[in-house]
């Protein structure tokens, strides 16, 4: 690792680290101690135990997610690939291990750097499509009972989830349109024959190429797969919530788990995520009607379940991953 890219390490590490103390400073100073022994000492196991099993469950979807897009990588590999994207995006700070999955991808010799970013992009767009129009009917369920405010949320999440599907549908014609607009930039700065810019330009136009290929069969699947995602990663939401005996229901789950979502996609995550997270989290319930205690410790409890079966998954699935020789593609050098 040259000396250039170890500072930067190191600047990451450091503003990780301080964002991670900040916000755990902060929320520390909400609890209320005692309370805090009193929920766990009520913690109800067995359903942790179901909380981690939804999660795991969440891993293989995200898995599937990935190999719909890339069905040419065995399952076994992409779980493996996928664990590790997981895993990074909790340890790594600034949301910088979003890298690992377009880097691993490149390096299974099935797809290019670009390529996998690409994919990346239109995941997320899916994700913010399926997460505001959650958010939007739970809104309307807590908080418009029986008036016009559930008929404008739920419109209001219909519109969402429809120009979002078309935003994820035009994509590659998208794509298309800022490729042009990249050309003809170079060629206005007279770059377009330098040698790093055609060799950028060539890998871009295989990964638009390559990702134009995917059917619209496919995206439906990755629609209704996003879906089912959400819903389970709710349900999980759910049950920590239930473990900790917590009395809340689940569209109140929808909108507290919202927003720790939302401040997870962020990029000012801390260390391991803590800290960020559990703000995220405390904010949102505390907003959804729960007390400071019951925020902070259901929020603790959530990031320790997540992170513990993040390692167990990374661990298990990159011991099963299928061995075999890696040629990286053509242009991903």
């Amino acid at each position: 690792m040259t000396r250039p890219k170890q500072r930067r390490v190191w600047v990451q590490a450091v503003i990780g680290a301080l964002v991670t103390a900040l916000l755990l400073g902060a929320l520390l100073s909400l609890v209320q101690w005692q309370q805090l022994r009193l929920l766990a000492r009520g913690l109800i196991w067995p359903i942790v135990v179901v909380a981690a099993a939804l999660q795991w469950v969440l891993y293989l979807i995200r898995a599937l997610r990935f190999w719909l897009l890339t069905p040419q990588v065995p399952f076994r590999e992409m779980a493996a690939i996928a664990a590790l994207h997981i895993l990074a995006l909790r340890i790594f700070p600034l949301r910088t291990g979003e890298l690992v999955y377009p880097v691993l991808l490149r390096r299974s010799g099935e797809a290019t750097l670009t390529a996998g970013l690409l994919g990346l992009v239109v995941l997320r767009l899916l994700d913010a499509v399926v997460i505001v129009a959650f958010f939007a009917v739970a809104l309307a369920l807590t908080h418009g009972l029986g008036g016009a405010g559930v008929r404008h949320s739920v419109v209001a999440a219909a519109v969402t989830a429809v120009v979002g599907a078309l935003v994820v549908l035009a994509f590659p014609r998208l794509l298309q349109l800022a490729l042009r607009l990249v050309r003809a930039s170079t060629r206005i700065a007279r770059l377009a024959h330098r040698a790093p810019i055609v060799r950028l330009m060539q890998h871009v136009e295989h990964a638009v190429g390559a990702h134009q290929q995917i059917s619209p069969r496919v995206m439906g699947q990755q629609a209704a797969v996003t879906v089912i995602h959400w819903l389970i990663n709710y349900a999980m939401i759910l049950a920590v919530l239930y473990a900790l005996q917590v009395d809340i229901g689940f569209a109140q789950a929808v909108l507290g788990g919202t927003a720790a979502i939302v401040t997870a996609f962020l990029p000012i995550g801390g260390i391991g995520s803590f800290g960020t997270l559990e703000a995220g989290w405390t904010l949102g319930f505390v907003l959804a009607g729960l007390s400071k205690p019951e925020a902070v410790a259901s929020g603790l409890v959530y990031s320790l379940v997540t992170f513990f079966c993040a390692l167990v998954f990374a661990g298990l699935t990159w011991i099963a991953r299928p061995r075999r020789e890696v040629a990286q593609p053509e242009g991903t050098r």
